[in-house]
């Protein structure tokens, strides 16, 4: 069969854009020395607002520093503008330099003590506006001030990047760990209902955010996607990523010698929370990507955002036969820094949510409390914490921590082996429990047929017993 001349150009095209990312050299390296160990404790987090941090309430960046990390890993969300609407440039590079230079915060005096420095990834907040995705004007200034940020250097290529995703490499084979940030804002496209936080003038609303939660609920619950043709065509070609960082991924990933290989997603991965943005809502983005991470050795997904601790795990929904076919494949949420959700006046709604929501949740972990064994306590932390992922080189094993702004433990995956399989068969991958899944049909249906069981009865009453017409006799006179 001929080869059709826009078939050639678009597989041209292809072998052009996949050759930039054949080396997939990491964007910075920390290999190994003689002077020191192996790299083997990097902290993480999201979520801090300058405007929320206090001596009284406790600073985090004393308790983390306290655990003597290595690195630290931004999830998302490291600085809050001050308003809801969109933040010019300007004002998110005053809200970096209080990062830095404000003492009160102890940012600077935590990062100053790191061996390997500080890498990360933006989400909607250090982007700059609550939602936002690829509407988002002025992008590359907003990039170069993150990038500033985090002092990544003035000829770096990462500023000439569409997006500030990148890599980097800690440690030498066979003790090396590789971590590679996602940006999930740069491309990503509207969801179904687009967010009311993004668009003017209703981000300038108090409970804009709180609206647009309610349509992401509405959409994955009556799964709306199934009633409306058009709109489930245009989901299925929506992306959180772009096609050049979904290259630059594969290819980082095939080129990596790394026993341990760490996967940052600012929104969460696995998450069956239809509340909160997630690759959840583009179904078959986060197809593609647990296709593509299936089989890495030492794989772990770390993510932000949502303002609460979480371990989710990507057999969690899978029948139980299907739990023991390969090794821990889990995703941990640490958020946030200085809030949680359950400050805002409708946080006492957080936890019920969540427990509306629990299949997507790692279920075997076990904490050790005050000399007891407490086994299977609850999968996710509802206040202030921060994460660390521990490696022990002498027994090739993992175990990643969450802890309370006092630096006590609030979760953990214990112990699991990076040699592991995380293979995940092709029927594995779309058993994955679903974001969008009609949910709240269930209960429209134990209201709906209620109702519709009362009217009928009334209906069948009335049939029976007719109500008397009253007359009225005619008096004559």
């Amino acid at each position: 069969m001929a080869v059709r001349p826009a078939g050639v150009q678009f597989l041209l095209l292809r072998i052009l854009v996949m050759s930039l990312f054949t080396s997939a050299d990491p964007d910075a390296t920390y290999p190994h020395d003689s002077s020191h160990d192996a790299t083997s404790r990097i902290a993480f987090g999201s979520c801090h607002k300058n405007q929320y941090v206090s001596l009284e309430k406790g600073i985090i960046w004393e308790s983390i520093g306290k655990m003597n990390p290595e690195a630290f890993l931004w999830t998302g969300d490291a600085i809050y503008p001050p308003r809801r609407t969109t933040a010019p440039v300007d004002v998110m590079r005053k809200e970096y330099d209080q990062m830095h230079n404000n003492a009160t915060i102890g940012y600077a005096d935590f990062i100053s003590n790191l061996r390997h420095g500080v890498h990360g990834t933006w989400d909607d907040h250090d982007y700059g506006g609550n939602d936002a995705g690829a509407e988002m004007p002025h992008k590359e200034e907003r990039r170069n001030a993150y990038l500033d940020f985090l002092s990544v250097p003035a000829d770096s290529p990462r500023r000439e990047r569409k997006g500030v995703y990148s890599s980097v490499e800690f440690g030498t084979a066979p003790q090396k760990i590789k971590v590679l940030f996602l940006d999930t804002r740069w491309d990503r496209d509207w969801h179904f209902i687009p967010s009311m936080a993004a668009i003017y003038p209703f981000s300038t609303l108090p409970l804009g955010s709180v609206i647009a939660c309610v349509t992401r609920w509405i959409t994955a619950g009556l799964n709306l996607p199934s009633f409306v043709p058009v709109r489930r065509q245009q989901q299925q070609q929506q992306h959180v990523l772009s096609e050049e960082q979904w290259n630059w991924l594969e290819h980082e990933l095939k080129a990596s010698d790394a026993q341990i290989n760490v996967v940052v997603s600012s929104i969460q991965i696995l998450t069956t929370n239809a509340v909160v943005e997630s690759w959840g809502h583009f179904p078959n983005e986060r197809h593609r990507l647990l296709q593509l991470l299936s089989g890495t050795p030492g794989m772990v997904l770390l993510s932000g955002d949502v303002h609460h601790a979480e371990i989710l795990d990507v057999r969690a929904g899978l029948p139980p036969s299907n739990h023991d076919n390969g090794g821990q494949f889990l995703e941990i949420t640490s958020s946030g820094l200085t809030h949680s959700c359950t400050g805002p006046f409708y946080g006492k709604l957080c936890q019920p949510i969540l427990n509306l929501f629990p299949a997507h949740r790692f279920r075997n972990q076990k904490i050790q409390q005050e000399n007891r064994l407490v086994v299977e306590p609850p999968s996710y932390f509802t206040e202030r914490n921060f994460g660390i992922l521990d490696v022990d080189w002498t027994t090739d094993t993992m175990t990643v921590n969450v802890f309370d702004v006092n630096g006590h433990l609030a979760l953990t995956t214990g112990s699991f082996s990076i040699m592991q399989s995380t293979q995940l068969s092709a029927q594995e991958l779309l058993m994955v429990a679903p974001c969008i899944d009609g949910h709240l049909w269930r209960y429209i249906k134990w209201v709906a047929l209620p109702l519709l069981g009362m009217v009928a009865l009334f209906l069948f009453k009335r049939t029976l017993n007719p109500p008397q017409q009253e007359t009225t006799k005619l008096k004559t006179s």
